[in-house]
């Protein structure tokens, strides 16, 4: 699901979001989830920190 601002990677939840960030994770490094602001949807990110821009 493709989210409105453009994110690609939309999860329903944090649990959906937190087992594809755990699959996803073995190849690509650690990574975080978070729930957008624009859509309510949950994305990965390997950023640390929320930063608002």
């Amino acid at each position: 699901m493709k989210c409105a601002s453009g994110k690609t990677g939309s999860y329903p939840d944090f649990e959906t979001a937190i087992a594809a960030a755990l699959r996803c994770s073995v190849n690509l490094g650690p990574l975080r989830c978070y729930e957008c602001p624009e859509c309510g949807q949950w994305h990965l990110t390997r950023r640390k920190q929320w930063v608002e821009r």
